[in-house]
């Protein structure tokens, strides 16, 4: 099968800090994937996501989506951040914070059909009226995923999502997310912290290591799906996958 993103030899150093971040990151990733990124504390997850979907510019290396080369922002990439609560617009409605990346692109009825459309996708019909701050945390970041996914992204990429949390709702939106991405045929990168997460979630983890940053391990996780977070977590073979990822990580210090 043909790699829908391919991320090519890519280093990013801050020259005036003399701060090399990312040093020869390469992987590609399939149509209708899940895959996550883990690594300890700023190693530079974030910092590759960001190149990845060409909000920063790599010193050097590549980043090449449906064979063209990505050197800005373009269509068929969504970032879905951390900060629910300062990537949503306070000011505008659930609906037209869900609107806004096709406002200018699709007539007003068909937007605004499409937004209906996802709110009730990730639990929210009713809510079209209320304002960000009238919600709970994990309802926003529902808000934030659904507006990611109106202008039907080729590739999710999601940057520690559900870091911000309580653990109850968490798991509520992993399997939110499960649910839309074999529903919707989504390919997904996922950058967490969490490796109990990354296990339950993904087909695939990408372990890096301590900055400057590469590619460590590249785990395949052949665990069945429609996963449980009760029967799944529980298996002797997430235990495994768990502490495979968690021991290289802790052998980075």
């Amino acid at each position: 099968m043909a790699s829908l993103l391919e991320v090519k030899d890519l280093h990013l150093k801050y020259a005036k800090a003399n701060l090399q971040v990312l040093a020869g990151i390469s992987f590609s990733l399939e149509e209708s994937s899940f895959t996550s990124i883990v690594g300890p504390s700023g190693c530079g997850k974030s910092t590759l996501l960001r190149c990845i979907s060409g909000l920063r510019r790599p010193t050097s290396g590549e980043v090449v989506l449906s064979g063209n080369r990505v050197t800005s922002p373009v269509e068929g990439v969504s970032l879905v951040f951390q900060e629910y609560n300062r990537s949503l617009l306070p000011w505008r409605s659930v609906l037209r914070n869900v609107i806004l990346p096709v406002e200018d692109k699709l007539p007003k009825s068909e937007a605004e059909r499409r937004a209906s459309d996802l709110l009730k996708e990730v639990g929210l019909t009713g809510f079209e009226k209320y304002f960000p701050w009238q919600l709970s945390g994990g309802m926003q970041q529902r808000v934030a995923i659904a507006r990611a996914l109106s202008s039907d992204p080729k590739i999710l990429l999601m940057d520690e999502p559900f870091a911000s949390v309580d653990a109850q709702t968490r798991m509520t939106l992993e399997d939110q997310l499960l649910r839309l991405w074999k529903e919707r045929g989504l390919t997904v990168l996922f950058v967490t912290h969490d490796i109990d997460e990354s296990v339950y979630l993904s087909q695939r983890i990408i372990v890096l290591g301590k900055r400057p940053s590469r590619i460590i391990e590249d785990v395949v996780v052949r665990l069945p799906y429609p996963r449980d977070q009760v029967s799944t977590r529980n298996t002797s073979d997430f235990a495994g996958y768990r502490t495979g990822v968690f021991e290289k990580i802790r052998g980075m210090f």
